[in-house]
């Protein structure tokens, strides 16, 4: 009888293990205005989200950051900070060959769609692939960069762009004024491990914890019933 159990037990704990295969999780990111740095008449700054895949999978990276139901009108406040600083997102694929470079890039994404996270503009991105096991690099930066337009070195993209809609409803870019920052969500998917942390936990998590507490169940058990 205590044999069983075990074997349920272990059973269970092997379709847990394997929920974390298919990863799903949410980033939350800001740029940052970077024009004094560099001296170019646009700058921000750029973030890089490394991940292995573990089997080949199709990944998903689906983007919210237009903070806005048009160009320049209908604000909407998606991250709930009580202010509309956003931008027009762009993401690019990259190869993690432990040197990144443009030579490294893949693929990229500008108006990918409304994707599922919310967007209630098409100036989101969206990037879908079917991806072999191996390691990537995801870079979210603003429109429309190419892989020879960012700084890989001090994380700078040239010619970058944040956008603003301020109390008033007017709505501005980085050509009008100097802008401090843009946020965004980052929603991904698929058999991979992101091996930067995210500032968010994602849910596989929880399914850890009911695999430790089922582990001392059985013990428990096992103890009991020797």
């Amino acid at each position: 009888m205590k044999f069983k159990f075990l074997k349920a037990v272990t059973l269970s704990f092997t379709l847990i293990v394997s929920s974390f295969t298919a990863m799903a999780g949410i980033i939350e990111g800001t740029l940052y205005d970077a024009q004094s740095t560099n001296g170019s008449t646009t700058a921000t700054t750029f973030d890089l989200w490394y991940f292995t895949v573990n089997n080949d999978s199709n990944v998903i990276f689906d983007i919210l950051s237009w903070e806005a139901t048009g160009w320049s009108s209908g604000p909407v406040d998606h991250n709930g900070d009580g202010e509309f600083a956003f931008f027009d997102s762009y993401l690019l694929l990259f190869n993690d060959d432990g040197n990144l470079g443009a030579i490294d890039y893949i693929m990229d994404d500008d108006d990918g769609g409304l994707g599922a996270d919310g967007s209630t503009y098409g100036y989101d991105s969206y990037l879908n692939s079917i991806l072999t096991a191996g390691n990537y690099v995801v870079a979210v930066t603003t429109c429309c960069s190419s892989a020879s337009d960012l700084d890989y070195v001090n994380g700078i993209q040239n010619y970058g762009t944040l956008n603003h809609i301020d109390s008033n409803g007017d709505f501005s870019d980085s050509w009008d004024a100097p802008l401090t920052h843009g946020d965004y969500r980052l929603t991904y998917s698929g058999d991979m491990t992101l091996t930067n942390p995210p500032s968010a936990v994602p849910e596989p998590s929880t399914l850890a914890i009911l695999a430790l507490g089922l582990m001392g169940l059985a013990s428990l058990r096992f103890k009991k019933q020797s």
